[in-house]
């Protein structure tokens, strides 16, 4: 009987030592994921502050693109007009100047 006690006395140690070792794993498991998750936010954190400068410079490119696409068809279109002003006001100058000089009126 004494011998079965100390039996289950041991046992009982044994199961105490083994919880604890499984207690102090699962906290280094813990403190270990804890590691890895801080450091995998860290690299996503950069990765996505990377991603979005990419993303404005290209936007930033893009808009200065059709900015300056959108500013030469105005000058195209402005140049236009005003050289159809003046194909106008040379047909009037010249006949104005003809009736002045011719004395056509």
């Amino acid at each position: 009987m004494d011998e079965l006690l100390q039996c289950i006395h041991e046992a009982e140690q044994r199961a105490a030592e083994i919880k604890a070792e499984a207690l102090e794993e699962a906290a280094r498991i813990a403190a270990e994921a804890e590691r890895d998750a801080s450091e995998l936010s860290r690299r996503r954190a950069e990765e996505n502050k990377r991603y979005r400068e990419a993303q404005l410079k290209e936007a930033r490119e893009t808009a200065e693109k059709r900015y300056r696409e959108a500013v030469a068809k105005s000058a195209a279109e402005a140049k236009a007009y005003a050289d159809a002003l003046l194909k106008k006001a040379d047909l009037y100058t010249g006949e104005i100047a003809g009736r002045v000089s011719g004395g056509n009126r």
